[in-house]
């Protein structure tokens, strides 16, 4: 009896968010701090979202409070233009979208955003999670090919081409993956992104299923060297484990 009321509960739940349970905003609030203001809409965005799920809302569900919490974000764009509070309401916009499986409005939105919009700090990370959650990595080389060429910003860049790399990864197109992890290398040296994409591009030409592996020694805890080169072969497991 108590597992019917709880299938029947769900989707009672679901209609009382339809019937305005958890009601919000139908445009950004204006105020003099707008960056409390984006603060305090996304706490109420996400804690909407989180009890809709725990109600037993789906992403595909039409009253999905994330697409009325991005309207409301987005407006914040427009109320507070240049303003930090409004790229971060801007990225927000587009993410909460992404995670409501409305991968393709999210992306309709970030193309809106011109390059030079610092909201793309963010836009950048959730245009890369966009293209994993439906497997759009040709929408994503796109998207970053056509801002690449009119960003300026060093970081910005390197994570961009990183990002790129990584999507020509997963259509396995190597080579053209290699090139931009060499370019990040290049132009980027001596920052983390450069030491990311030697680490990209070693694992691209050298770790990859069916090639060798590398001949590597190591010391074992009675202190004896092993090396790899004593196993040829035969079968050899390797267990790589942190303590962090």
């Amino acid at each position: 009896m108590l597992r019917w009321r709880a299938r029947l509960l769900f989707p009672l739940l679901a209609l009382a968010w339809a019937a305005g349970v958890g009601a919000q905003p139908e445009t950004c609030p204006l105020g003099s701090q707008p960056d409390e203001t984006v603060k305090s809409l996304l706490e109420q965005a996400r804690q909407q979202i989180k009890d809709f799920r725990q109600a037993g809302g789906k992403p595909e569900d039409p009253n999905h409070p994330a697409v009325r919490w991005s309207e409301v974000l987005w407006r914040c764009r427009e109320a507070y233009p240049g303003t930090l509070a409004a790229a971060e309401a801007t990225a927000e916009a587009v993410h909460i979208l992404i995670h409501a499986a409305r991968t393709g409005r999210a992306m309709e939105l970030a193309d809106s955003v011109p390059a030079s919009d610092p909201a793309w700090e963010k836009l950048l990370n959730f245009v890369a999670e966009a293209a994993a959650e439906a497997n759009d990595f040709r929408g994503c080389i796109r998207r970053i090919e056509r801002l690449l060429p009119q960003w300026r910003n060093a970081e910005l860049r390197a994570r961009a081409q990183i990002t790129l790399a990584d999507a020509h990864r997963k259509l396995d197109e190597k080579e053209r993956a290699a090139t931009l992890f060499e370019t990040v290398q290049r132009e980027a040296a001596d920052t983390p992104y450069a030491v990311q994409a030697a680490g990209a591009l070693r694992q691209l030409r050298e770790l990859n299923s069916g090639q060798p592996a590398p001949v590597f020694e190591a010391k074992a805890r009675n202190g004896s060297v092993v090396s790899l080169a004593g196993f040829r072969d035969r079968t050899v497991v390797l267990i790589f484990w942190s303590t962090t």
